[in-house]
C-alpha cells in the first residue's frame, strides 16, 4: 500500500496482517496519519465470509463422510487458512489508505 501524499510504500504485508495496522497507520516517510480506505473494509467482509462459507462446507462435507475425528479437526482447521492469507493478502495489495 502507497501513503496517498507521499507515494511511498506505507506498510509491509506482514505489518499490516498484525491487525489495527490494516485499519489506522502512521507514513513512515512523511509522518501523515493515515486510515484505511473502502476497499479494505469490503476485502475483510469479503474474506472472513468466504472463510465462513468455506468452514459450512467442509462441515457439511464432514457429515457425508464418516472420517476420523482427528482428520475432520485437521481439515476445519487447516483449508480456511489459505483462503483468510488470499484474502488479505489481495487486499492489502488493492486497498489503500486516505489522510485522516
Amino acid at each position: 500500500m502507497q501513503c496517498p501524499l507521499c507515494k511511498q510504500k506505507v506498510i509491509h504485508f506482514l505489518s499490516w496482517a498484525k491487525g489495527s495496522n490494516a485499519f489506522k497507520t502512521t507514513c513512515q516517510s512523511c509522518q501523515t496519519k493515515l486510515k484505511a480506505n473502502f476497499i479494505v473494509y469490503l476485502g475483510f467482509i469479503f474474506t472472513f465470509s468466504m472463510a465462513f462459507l468455506a468452514l459450512i462446507f467442509i462441515l457439511e462435507l464432514k457429515n457425508e463422510i464418516k472420517e476420523s475425528w482427528l482428520i475432520s479437526e485437521i481439515i476445519k482447521s487447516i483449508v480456511p487458512v489459505p483462503l483468510v492469507f488470499l484474502g488479505g493478502f489481495l487486499t492489502w495489495k488493492f486497498g489503500g489508505y486516505k489522510k485522516q
